[in-house]
């Protein structure tokens, strides 16, 4: 390879740099109109572009005898972090992960361990699925700078990229800004998004404000090169960029969007994004005064932040005052949850060492070290250093680092010296960069393809304008060209797993929804909703068959169909065991082997172990066995245990935790781990069920019923059946008869209460009113029962408002209501009965 250090700027392009310029342009344009490129279906469509410059990029190796190509040492990093990707997904003998990786060898071992096997060969990786998945995107992505820094070394080119990609951010901008004008409450006014209606296109409104800043520092970058190429010196002044009348449509546009992005990220309410678009102009401001390229910075700079104030407050400034107040408020809790996972990220990150947890296995693999008290699970470490730290280990950190320092180095030595008019434009890359740097302290913009893809792609671009390494020779097009057939290879055979990716995430979504209407009928549900569940997260299974979630999801919604059968589809059906109904030992037994085959997918799953733990601990051992006598009794509580301790999150996990604690005597362990599960989202109810049914020790559940009507009743229903010495002949009957005549008073009071005010509910003033009837109380409990039937006249307690009558001798007034039960509830034999009863008398 021979290497020139002069270079032409103006050298006739092959045509088939112009393809490549369309394709990347044209992938920039998707993917922040398709929800920032966060679905499954984007990631296909990322693949095979990439695949397809990579090709194309091959092709003009091959034929452009006189093309010349770009090198910068910055490439090297890159290459090195997607082979350190690549490395972590090999299959290694367990000995050398044991020496690699201490840690991820130990959660492979105790993988297999569970299925009674050993462990012959293992990844890096804990979770290679995700590492497979997102590897094919930073292949993608790197084979996107590498290209980028070529095609767009020239200065035409290098143009039309910045203000290709300021005009899709004018557009995204004018999307959100439209949306949250108008008050739409979905994204494009149909699709529902996690978040508010801020965020344009986006998912996320940080991710919008993201890209609009990318955005904004290549319209800041379009424009001072136009500036530059009008002035009669290198040294230009600011202001020449605003002189209106001489500017084209779209430099006007440019210069529209960098008032408009910025309200566009004011009305996100995104306050990082906020504060980044202020650190930007700071650097970028210093920048221009450090290197006096730019001179009058300091009206146009005051200039733009006042009309972009003026149209914020045009716009609505309340959203992101109340915004910044919520945080002022409360700075603690703002920036506490963020410290929480830096601070445990690094603990994973230290734990896993030199190679990382692998890439993509943060959502899997965090937990376990999560030591935070909140609902669910962090997917993300909200800041992109700490995750890259734990996910590709100390090496691809210092891989990730020297990229950085090196492109900062490479781009701050061409603007001081300032070669041609069109290094002026890295300004606005600057500004960009400095953006997306900020922003990552405390979000994962880098992981939503259309950020990290535009970033990319302007990064390569300027890196491509600084290098002075331009290769030329046949031998260099050669490598250049088998490198990028190599690349073309990866990421097609790759694409079979983007698909799998996509079907599996359509049958999983559709799943979700289905789960949520069995919720609504107690998890039991019909025949046909349990066989729909089964279909879909069977499908979702089949097609994405590495996907730990997805396998887990399918065993689970057969067991839960097995149940919801022999239970006969009714929530009220009898309480399953293994003595009532042993039949359901072998489904059980069948969840368990595919629980336990499915941790060779994501050993560091939680709900996995913890369901396989409860399966086999209920229905695969003598239920009068204890840990001494069985091993195997001892062996399901430790998968309880793991299962909580890699999903801490999941109420359901401490809930199986707290019974497996409770079994074990280690009764204050199990109350706290019933306390978290309460404070991150779990029942009450379960609670107490648990405590007063399934453990028999109703006192140990007041602290959680107090105060509460609905909790006091389940309670004191729990707590009269101990009394039955059939249920449990070791329960303590003298404290538990006082503790139902002390709850039986706290339930009365409650009642009273909920009564007393205009809103109660009809079965509370019904359930009053046969309290007083009892209590002799007549003329209060009809005036409840009247109140009951104004509210809900079709109730069944007519018929108890009418027994009631006839015990007052009021005949007639009975009969009337007693006709009025019939008219709506014809089949109730209660009130044909005592009807025929009450004519008979009042005719004689």
């Amino acid at each position: 390879m021979t290497a020139s250090s002069a270079t032409r700027l103006d050298y006739s392009a092959p045509r088939i740099d112009q393809v490549m310029e369309g394709l990347i342009l044209a992938l920039l344009l998707y993917l922040p109109l398709a929800f920032g490129g966060v679905m499954p279906v984007s990631r296909i469509v990322l693949i095979a572009m990439g695949s397809l410059i990579a090709a194309c990029f091959a092709v003009r190796c091959a034929a452009e005898p006189d093309a010349t190509i770009t090198w910068s040492w910055t490439f090297v990093p890159v290459g090195l972090i997607v082979l350190l990707a690549a490395f972590q997904t090999l299959a290694l003998p367990i000995g050398l992960v044991e020496i690699l990786s201490p840690q991820a060898a130990d959660v492979w071992k105790t993988a297999a361990a569970a299925a009674g096997s050993e462990v012959k060969t293992a990844t890096l990786s804990v979770y290679p699925h995700g590492t497979k998945t997102d590897m094919a995107l930073l292949a993608s992505g790197a084979i996107i700078l590498m290209v980028g820094a070529t095609i767009y070394r020239r200065r035409g080119a290098f143009r039309r990229l910045l203000t290709g990609i300021a005009l899709i951010g004018l557009i995204v901008a004018l999307i959100g800004l439209t949306q949250t004008t108008l008050g739409a409450e979905q994204i494009y006014w149909m699709f529902d998004g996690p978040g508010t209606n801020s965020s344009g296109p986006f998912a996320s409104y940080s991710h919008y404000s993201e890209f609009i800043n990318i955005a904004i520092g290549c319209a800041l970058g379009a424009l001072l090169i136009r500036a530059a190429n009008r002035g009669p010196t290198r040294e230009i002044q600011l202001h020449s960029i605003f002189d209106w009348d001489a500017l084209s449509w779209v430099q006007k546009a440019l210069c529209a969007f960098l008032l408009l992005g910025a309200v566009a990220i004011a009305l996100s309410t995104s306050r990082n994004g906020l504060v980044s678009l202020v650190v930007a102009l700071a650097v970028c401001a210093a920048l221009m005064q450090v290197t006096r390229k730019v001179e009058g910075i300091g009206w146009p700079m005051v200039g733009f932040a006042f009309v972009a104030f003026a149209g914020l407050l045009a716009m609505g400034i309340d959203p992101v005052i109340e915004r910044f107040e919520r945080a002022a408020d409360d700075p603690t809790t703002a920036v506490s949850t963020r410290l929480d996972l830096i601070r445990d990220t690094a603990s994973m990150a230290m734990s896993y060492g030199a190679f990382g947890s692998g890439l993509g296995s943060y959502e899997l693999a965090f937990p376990a070290f999560d030591t935070a008290v909140r609902g669910g699970t962090a997917e993300h470490a909200e800041n992109q250093y700490m995750e890259v730290f734990a996910e590709l280990g100390f090496i691809g950190s210092l891989l990730v680092l020297s990229f950085l320092v090196l492109s900062i180095r490479t781009l701050w030595r061409q603007l001081r010296s300032t070669a041609s008019r069109t290094d002026y434009a890295l300004f606005g890359v600057f500004f960009a960069l400095t953006a997306i740097a900020f922003h990552s302290l405390t979000d994962f913009g880098m992981e939503i393809p259309a950020v990290a893809l535009a970033i990319t792609t302007v990064t390569g671009a300027a890196l491509g304008r600084c290098s002075n390494t331009i290769l030329h020779s046949s031998r260099a097009r050669i490598a250049s060209g088998l490198l990028a057939v190599s690349a073309a290879t990866l990421l097609v055979t790759s694409l079979p797993l983007a698909f799998e990716a996509n079907d599996g995430n359509r049958h999983a979504l559709i799943a979700d929804d289905l789960r949520r209407e069995l919720q609504t009928t107690s998890g039991i549900g019909t025949k046909e909703q349990h066989a729909r569940l089964i279909e879909h997260t069977s499908a979702a299974a089949l097609a994405d068959p590495t996907n730990a979630k997805h396998r887990f999801w399918a065993i689970l919604a057969e067991w839960n169909a097995a149940i919801a059968e022999v239970r006969g589809h009714d929530p009220k059906g009898p309480s399953i065991n293994p003595l009532t109904h042993p039949e359901l030992a072998t489904p059980a037994t069948k969840a368990v082997s595919s629980l336990v085959a499915n941790l060779k997918q994501g050993p560091t799953h939680g709900p996995t172990w913890s369901v396989a733990g409860q399966l086999k601990s209920l229905w695969m051992v003598d239920p009068e066995d204890d840990a001494a006598n069985n091993p195997e009794v001892r062996l399901a509580g430790d998968w309880i245990l793991r299962g909580r301790h890699l999903a801490p999150h999941n109420p359901s996990t401490c809930m199986a935790a707290a019974f497996e604690l409770m079994r074990r005597s280690d009764e204050p362990a199990a109350m706290a781990e019933l306390k978290r599960a309460v404070s991150i989202g779990a029942n009450k109810y379960g609670v107490v069920n648990l405590l007063a049914g399934d453990l028999q020790r109703p006192t140990l559940a007041l602290p959680f019923v107090e105060g509460d009507l609905g909790l006091t009743e389940r309670l004191l229903t729990l707590t009269k059946k101990t009394l039955d010495k059939k249920t449990d002949p070791t329960a303590d009957l003298e404290v538990n008869a006082t503790l139902v005549e002390s709850l039986k008073s706290d339930y009365e009071t409650l009642l009273a209460v909920a009564c007393a005010r205009p809103s109660a509910r009809p079965h509370e003033l019904g359930k009053l009113a046969s309290i007083e009837q009892k209590r002799g109380n007549t003329d209060q409990s009809v005036s409840l029962y009247r109140r009951l039937l104004s509210v809900d006249p079709y109730s069944t307690q007519r018929y108890k408002y009418a027994q009631l009558l006839v015990e007052e001798d009021q005949l007639r007034d009975a009969r009337r209501e007693l006709r009025d039960v019939l008219q709506f509830h014809p089949g109730h034999k209660g009130a044909t009965k005592l009807l025929q009863k009450l004519e008979s008398q009042i005719d004689q």
